[in-house]
């Protein structure tokens, strides 16, 4: 979940096949049924070896974890520079498909007030505590239609600029970071699908907004075939650190 965040938002959201909004589309009222056990949550590849018996902050830099609290996700071990700032509030919002809302809090562009945006994706709740709380979930991302076949993936990410070697937000290679260039300006690879999903309307390389809720319920349905991979994150323990 804090790769996606990153990843997308490391782009400006630039060539990210995302759904996206200016505003949330759901509140805390809209959160029934599906509520995740406050604490440490962690995410890693079979090939990813983790030790939670460490504190979180020891783990290897391959675990992705994140704190859960008071409705909000926290990034301790994130390095300043990160594309965006402070907790990110979550609304997992009940229905069919369920759906895991994060609202962000983008840096302020030169003269410009603070931003924020919000990011979707799939919720499964796979395990419950004996008070009913979700202590390990399934996510996707929600997408804005199929992806473009892996060829064309392969050919856009060729021609995609390298990565800056500081990592810092600061970098004129980030794109939106100095706000001196456009995202077609920086020739960021083309990753967005061509057949966007029904009621979705397509931002250039800016993700897509949905005509309404049930636009993006649908469109976290439909993404669970095409995404990568269903990232399975799992509750750790209830104190950090």
């Amino acid at each position: 979940m804090r790769s996606l965040l990153i990843a997308c938002l490391g782009l400006s959201l630039a060539a990210c096949n995302m759904v996206v909004t200016e505003t949330p589309m759901f509140t805390a009222a809209d959160q029934t049924g599906a509520t995740p056990r406050e604490g440490i949550w962690l995410s890693a590849d079979a090939d990813c070896a983790v030790d939670v018996a460490k504190k979180a902050d020891a783990w290897p830099e391959c675990a992705d974890w994140f704190v859960y609290r008071q409705g909000r996700m926290e990034f301790p071990n994130e390095k300043p520079d990160l594309p965006f700032s402070g907790p990110v509030p979550v609304v997992v919002a009940g229905g069919s498909p369920q759906v895991w809302q994060m609202t962000l809090e983008l840096p302020a562009k030169a003269g410009e007030p603070k931003s924020r945006m919000s990011l979707y994706a799939g919720f499964e709740p796979l395990e419950r505590d004996g008070q009913g709380r979700v202590t390990r979930y399934r996510s996707w991302p929600a997408l804005c239609g199929p992806p473009p076949p892996p060829e064309e993936e392969k050919k856009a990410a060729a021609a995609a600029p390298p990565a800056p070697r500081s990592g810092k937000a600061s970098d004129k290679n980030v794109p939106g970071a100095s706000g001196e260039a456009s995202a077609d300006e920086l020739k960021l690879p083309d990753l967005m699908t061509k057949a966007p999903f029904p009621g979705l309307t397509l931002m250039g390389k800016a993700g897509c907004k949905p005509d309404d809720e049930a636009a993006l319920r649908n469109a976290v349905a439909a993404s669970r075939a095409f995404a990568e991979e269903h990232e399975e994150i799992r509750w750790v323990r209830e104190r950090y650190p």
